[in-house]
């Protein structure tokens, strides 16, 4: 066993913090606040994964890494754009169903 906490999985640690960034929103994780609810220290996880930066890139590309985004069929309006317009669109309705999302601020 490390000094200072056990091994914890890189899978496991991003698996944990989009829970509870969708339970309690991006803003409030923090590597501490994750090390707590894994049961290990927070150097344990430093060890592991860099930053916060570095953690919300792997939950990114966890989020966006679980369903292939497959062939985007043609946009009828717009031609051969439609594959960036249907991609951004599923991108989209991916992030808005995500309830730890940013809501944007109203001006």
């Amino acid at each position: 066993m490390p000094v200072g906490g056990r091994v914890v999985p890189v899978p496991r640690i991003v698996g944990t913090a989009v829970t509870l960034a969708d339970a309690e929103g991006l803003a409030s994780l923090s590597m501490r606040r994750l090390a707590s609810e894994l049961s290990t220290s927070t150097m344990a996880l430093y060890r592991r994964v860099p930053g916060k930066g570095e953690l919300v890139r792997l939950m990114t590309d966890g989020a966006f890494g679980e369903d292939p985004l497959g062939p985007v069929p043609p946009c009828r309006r717009h031609g051969s754009c439609g594959r960036c317009a249907g991609a951004t669109r599923g991108w989209r309705t991916r992030w808005a169903a995500s309830p730890g999302r940013p809501r944007p601020r109203r001006r």
